[in-house]
């Protein structure tokens, strides 16, 4: 028999009021440029004061959104730690090559060199909640939260019962402009709220560390069951509707049984057609909700999208500020269909049951 699975903690550090905060998503922020940052926690509360010194922000924002899920999910140790990264930590490396070129190859600071490897967010984790269980990191660009959540699954289904997962990605100005060069950023500024109005090339980009305890057993404090999880590479728009009706037919839904169809858009004119025409075709029905213009656009931005989808389970309710068009779900809200792609090569659908 499968083993079920079930979100029993959440820790969100993102560029919204999302971490220990009583609502949800009910003061949104929004931003007014091309390039942007999660909000800083109160580290201290969460870090040794003389760890804190040495570590970068990305490390601070990591082991205090991890802290925070292992906390929500009431453990103190988890039985593996996974964490999925496209990046990693960027600024640590650039600060490296940075030095290195400054300092013609001498006298450099080892520390930047070995924070920036990207294994060494779940390294960190595991050192300090002294978990000596299995402890991976994967780099598959817009696939590394999801092959990382399939792992977790994996390894529930062999007889593990708590898994830590995260998708982390911080934001870089020298990576920033390199990018924007090709074009995956709005030239002009823009409302992030009206992204999906400006109908030029380009999103927002944004950052976060959205870690998950995923879990064999339903408490009284879970949010939600993660029913199923699907990846394509590179299809092309027939061979994904078809995967999308293939993932609702293999769980045993039909389209009537989706309560929220919750997408990836992000205003990038040359990127959501897929997203427009899954909502034309299949979803004509079903209330369409997004998330990008609260986070931005990142390799592992689905794993924030995945927040919002155990938040709408658990809570019942979806914000004004998600949902598309003015719609408004049916209750209760069972079934939450996840579609995110990154840059129409990275597809990836979660379904999600409360």
């Amino acid at each position: 028999m499968k083993q079920r699975l079930y979100i029993n903690g959440l820790g969100v550090i993102s560029p919204q009021k999302t971490f220990d905060v009583e609502g949800f998503l009910t003061e949104p922020i929004e931003y007014h440029e091309n390039y942007i940052l999660a909000l800083d926690a109160e580290y201290n509360q969460y870090i040794n004061p003389v760890q804190i010194r040495r570590m970068s922000r990305i490390l601070k924002m990591t082991f205090t959104a991890s802290k925070k899920a292992l906390q929500d999910a009431g453990i103190e140790k988890p039985d593996a730690i996974i964490a999925g990264s496209g990046y990693g930590c960027i600024n640590d490396t650039e600060k490296f090559l940075l030095n290195m070129l400054d300092n013609t190859e001498t006298m450099l600071n080892p520390t930047a060199f070995m924070q920036s490897t990207h294994n060494s967010v779940a390294g960190m984790v595991a050192l300090n909640v002294k978990c000596n269980a299995y402890n991976f990191t994967y780099t598959h660009r817009g696939f590394s939260f999801e092959t990382s959540l399939l792992d977790a699954m994996m390894w529930i289904q062999e007889g593990k019962e708590n898994v830590l997962i995260g998708g982390f990605e911080e934001n870089s100005v020298n990576n920033h402009i390199v990018t924007n060069k090709i074009d995956f950023w709005k030239k002009e500024k823009v409302a992030a709220f009206d992204l999906l109005k400006t109908n030029t090339i380009g999103t927002i980009s944004g950052e976060g560390a959205n870690f998950i305890v995923l879990s064999a057993s339903k408490n009284e404090h879970s949010y939600c069951e993660v029913k199923d999880v699907k990846m394509c590479y590179k299809p092309n728009e027939n061979e994904l509707l078809e995967a999308l009706s293939q993932f609702l037919q293999k769980n045993n839904l039909e389209i009537k049984d989706i309560d929220v169809y919750l997408t990836g858009l992000n205003g990038d004119s040359s990127m959501d057609g897929i997203y427009y025409r899954s909502m034309n075709e299949l979803m004509k029905d079903v209330p369409v909700a997004w998330f990008k213009h609260l986070s931005g656009d990142y390799y592992t931005s689905g794993s924030f999208g995945l927040w919002v989808a155990a938040q709408i389970c658990k809570r019942q309710e979806v914000p004004p500020i998600l949902m598309l068009d003015g719609a408004s779900p049916k209750k209760p809200i069972k079934n939450i269909l996840l579609y995110n792609h990154y840059r129409n090569i990275n597809h990836s659908f979660y379904l999600i049951q409360s």
